[in-house]
């Protein structure tokens, strides 16, 4: 590959990208995902390109607003009655924020552009970059990688 490809984000909430070199250069803030965990990054990472397993678009929920879902169900499946003869609205604010979670949860989706490599897998939000120049990247990656 003799030219480079160089993304630069149209905010300042992301990370440039290049690929150049035999290299994916990540700089700046990015995410890293373990355990389907989305934890926030800010230093620069290099991948070679043999590494890389994949490229691709993904869509995640937040795990954090699912478990507090959980948690206010069970507090209201728990302890409904007994809070109930405490104050009677106690209840039914834990149905409504119950609601409130599980809708946050269902219409609250990030959508990343994922790059596996062997032992990480680092993610950038796709709304912070032009999406012609990603899928730009997946096709260079994609051609280098396998052929097509």
């Amino acid at each position: 590959m003799n030219e480079a490809i160089y993304i630069p984000p149209i905010s300042t909430k992301s990370a440039n990208i290049t690929l150049a070199n035999g290299f994916l250069v990540i700089k700046g803030k990015h995410y890293r995902l373990r355990d389907w965990y989305i934890r926030k990054s800010s230093d620069n990472v290099a991948i070679p390109t043999k590494d890389i397993l994949s490229i691709e678009f993904i869509k995640m929920r937040s795990k954090r607003a699912l478990m507090l879902f959980v948690l206010f169900a069970m507090i209201f499946m728990s302890f409904g009655k007994k809070l109930r003869r405490i104050n009677e609205n106690i209840p039914i604010v834990l149905l409504i924020l119950c609601v409130i979670t599980i809708l946050y949860y269902v219409f609250c989706t990030y959508k990343f552009c994922r790059v596996t490599a062997r032992g990480s897998m680092i993610a950038v939000k796709t709304k912070y970059y032009q999406r012609e120049q990603l899928e730009q990247l997946i096709y260079c990656w994609n051609t280098m990688r396998y052929g097509m």
